[in-house]
């Protein structure tokens, strides 16, 4: 794809008290409940400005403009109708054509084929929250993933996401960005409090990211695994969360989504960021049927 030059002039922009060199970011309260919940929240981290940027580029990235002249690794079919004319015009937005759409869709590594996106994954703020949390001495990126779920879109399964990598150390952190404002009709990302602790009782992964039911079935085993009856489970959601703030997410504590019930063309758009702290990650070759070693670094 060709080069476009100039389009990315609107860097990475970021609201106070995130965008100075603050030992206070993130706070005492906030490592407190990290290490207590599994999870906490930062609103507004990123301006308006740098979310409505974003969500230009991936409009560019859906139609197959690439501004590194390199794809991603993941991504659905090129949209071929032209961009929206206005904000306010979601004919062609996300790819949306005038057909009802309620598949998710999901880009992994965009900041492969984006230098905007780029920049925000390896924003030094998320690198340093995340140290922080975790008490890493520094964090890695591993992945970058964006998921959009339409109106009438099916709940993410409740899931852990340590379980789908494989390092060494074995630990990782998950950055949830919001790139609209977050509503419970839309669906938001919800955790399940103090989940982090449970162990590693139930060990698996779904086999499909978006059910009907809600996919709570491992989620329950996990629970009744560690001794927590069901019915004592407490779920945060993220709703009222506004684009451009993010949560971070042991990648042990159990999280999903509900339904995308808003009516219309609304779409709940995220990006997630995959961090861990070590030097090697191993991957599962689907060819070969193997496992190799590779040094994980951009």
């Amino acid at each position: 794809m060709e080069e476009t030059g100039t389009r990315n002039s609107n860097r990475i922009k970021i609201n106070h008290p995130y965008s100075t060199d603050n030992d206070g970011i993130p706070s005492y309260s906030q490592i407190q409940q990290f290490q207590q919940d599994g999870f906490t929240t930062f609103p507004t981290v990123f301006c308006t400005e740098t979310v409505h940027a974003l969500n230009h580029e991936l409009e560019l990235v859906l139609r197959g403009t690439y501004d590194t002249n390199v794809a991603p690794d993941k991504h659905p079919k090129i949209v071929k109708q032209p961009l929206p004319t206005a904000e306010n015009d979601y004919y062609y937005s996300l790819g949306y054509s005038g057909n009802e759409r309620s598949k998710v869709f999901q880009i992994i590594n965009i900041h492969k084929s984006n230098k905007l996106f780029r920049e925000l994954v390896l924003s030094p703020i998320l690198g340093k929250l995340v140290a922080k949390l975790m008490q890493w001495e520094g964090a890695r990126l591993a992945q970058d993933q964006i998921w959009a779920k339409p109106s009438g879109s099916k709940p993410l399964v409740y899931h852990r996401d340590s379980p789908y990598f494989m390092f060494d150390p074995d630990s990782v952190a998950t950055v949830w960005i919001a790139l609209d404002d977050m509503d419970e009709e839309k669906g938001p990302l919800t955790y399940v409090k103090g989940s982090h602790t449970w162990g590693n009782g139930r060990w698996g992964s779904a086999q499909y990211f978006f059910m009907d039911d809600g996919g709570e079935s491992l989620l329950h085993s996990a629970a009744e695994r560690a001794g927590i009856h069901i019915d004592d489970l407490e779920y945060v959601s993220m709703a009222g969360l506004m684009a451009g703030g993010l949560s971070i997410h042991d990648g042990r504590t159990w999280h999903g989504s509900g339904s995308n019930i808003s009516q219309g063309e609304f779409v709940q758009l995220e990006a997630s960021c995959f961090f861990y702290h070590g030097t090697y990650l191993f991957y599962y070759d689907r060819t070969t049927k193997g496992y190799w070693l590779a040094l994980c670094s951009i």
